[in-house]
């Protein structure tokens, strides 16, 4: 399952990974632009290309090169033409001076503040012979398009001897946008070494979670520990017609492999005081440590409402070798925050490598573990009030006339001891503003019972 599947937030995108190797948070953005990364050589002294525009708007173009004398030319439909000088229609600016001596390199930006829909042609050539060979970065940026694409995956953590697991994210608005072809390479920056092509699919095959959301999944062959790069270009058709293209880059290291979680665990329901009630769940986990240091066991429980709990260990791990750290569940944590009658949901157990200074980083993570036991809430040490899930109400018409009177609310509730109670509640619309207050007061059993407002 590729880890890199996960939660979207469109715009700046959040997504959190999953799968059974590495699990992050990290924070995406999504753009619009297009490069190219030409090297004009005495054999090759000339470089052409072309990009989409799939909206009619502004768009940037910047050219960059450690030589000087690079230029270049675009052409668009209905014969507009922009060149690196000042001319009419678009804005021009160059820094540092070509014609300054001292300078090593050179940096062209063309606006063109409405750019017709359609394809531009490129010609970067150098106003000099070329006698060494010139790098030059073409980008060219499309503030207004609504087709956007990102990266996930170079950023989490990467390990040596794992499969490469990577995603593209393309939207189209803040629908993902499917259909499209991905043409990427994972290259290794550090040593000289050949390019590894990489395919990406959405089509919802091993490793791709969902077919035709707009993320797809790429995965590249177990690499050493190095400085690694992903270049990807995205091509496709928009919903207006229009073709798109869309270029992305970003370098990441693939880390050493520290250590490992294991498939196996256990569960344990504790009783300390003896008093029939549970005060917590221990969960064991086995990791296997390849490089002696500190380390965190962090396990995630998942209830069916949805409710999340984690619990944190650090052990030591003197020697390589296999150990089984021990985490614990409160039983207030279990009855407030997972607040839900089992079996939980394993989620998740990872591994943190922590330094001497305390800095944390994951080593693995293993996901969807298994189920722990059908624990119900009230097994557990409770608060001597607990409210249970499982909250109802019903409209009444007392009258007949069709309109609402009453709108009453009944909530479970987990009592310790019998006696007189007082309740109260606050109704609150969809928008957040209070509509009405309720109360109550009554006997009521030790016990599940429940109260009305």
């Amino acid at each position: 399952m590729n880890p890199l599947k996960a939660l979207l937030w469109i715009g700046v995108l959040l997504l959190a990974g999953a799968n059974a190797h590495s699990q992050s948070t990290q924070v995406v953005t999504v753009d619009a632009h297009f490069d190219a990364r030409p090297v004009l050589t005495v054999p090759n002294p000339t470089a052409t290309g072309q990009f989409f525009v799939d909206k009619a708007g502004p768009i940037i173009i910047n050219i960059n090169s450690d030589s000087r004398f690079v230029i270049c030319t675009v052409t668009g439909p209905n014969n507009s033409s922009y060149t690196t000088a000042s001319g009419t229609g678009y804005s021009y600016s160059v820094f540092p001076d070509p014609s300054d001596p001292t300078s090593t390199g050179v940096n062209h930006t063309i606006e063109v503040p409405s750019a017709a829909v359609g394809v531009y042609s490129f010609v970067i050539s150098s106003s000099v012979a070329i006698t060494a060979p010139a790098r030059v970065a073409l980008r060219v940026d499309f503030p207004t398009s609504p087709v956007r694409a990102g990266l996930f995956g170079a950023a989490t953590l990467q390990r040596e001897g794992r499969d490469v697991w990577l995603s593209v994210l393309l939207f189209e608005g803040s629908a993902g946008r499917a259909g499209a072809n991905v043409v990427a390479e994972l290259r290794r920056i550090d040593v000289p070494s050949p390019p590894i092509p990489m395919t990406f699919v959405d089509d919802g095959s091993p490793g791709d979670a969902a077919a035709g959301d707009g993320i797809y999944a790429g995965r590249a062959p177990a690499q050493p520990t190095g400085e690694f790069a992903i270049f990807a270009v995205v091509t496709g058709v928009a919903s207006n017609g229009n073709p798109f293209a869309r270029s992305l880059f970003q370098a990441f290291p693939i880390q050493p492999l520290l250590a490992t979680v294991g498939p196996n665990w256990s569960e344990t329901a504790t009783d300390v005081d003896g008093d029939g009630l549970f005060d917590g769940i221990e969960l064991t986990t086995e990791a296997e440590v390849f490089v002696p240091g500190t380390y965190n066991s962090v396990v995630v429980l998942r209830a069916s409402n949805g409710n999340a709990l984690a619990a944190t260990v650090q052990f030591n791990a003197a020697s390589i070798g296999t150990f089984n750290p021990t985490v614990r569940f409160e039983s207030i944590d279990i009855v407030e925050d997972l607040n839900s009658n089992g079996p939980f949901s394993v989620e998740s157990a990872s591994l943190e490598f922590v330094t001497p200074q305390g800095v944390k980083s994951v080593c693995d993570t293993r996901n969807d573990l298994g189920s722990t036991g059908a624990y119900q809430l009230l097994q557990f040490e409770r608060p001597p009030i607990l409210v249970l899930p499982g909250t109802t109400g019903q409209y009444i018409d007392a009258n007949g006339n069709g309109l609402i009177d009453i709108v009453q609310i009944t909530v479970p509730v987990a009592l310790q001891f019998a006696g007189s109670y007082q309740w109260s509640a606050i109704l609150v619309g969809s928008n957040g503003q209070q509509i009405a207050v309720g109360s109550g007061s009554g006997s009521r059993p030790a016990g599940v019972t429940s109260v009305a407002l």
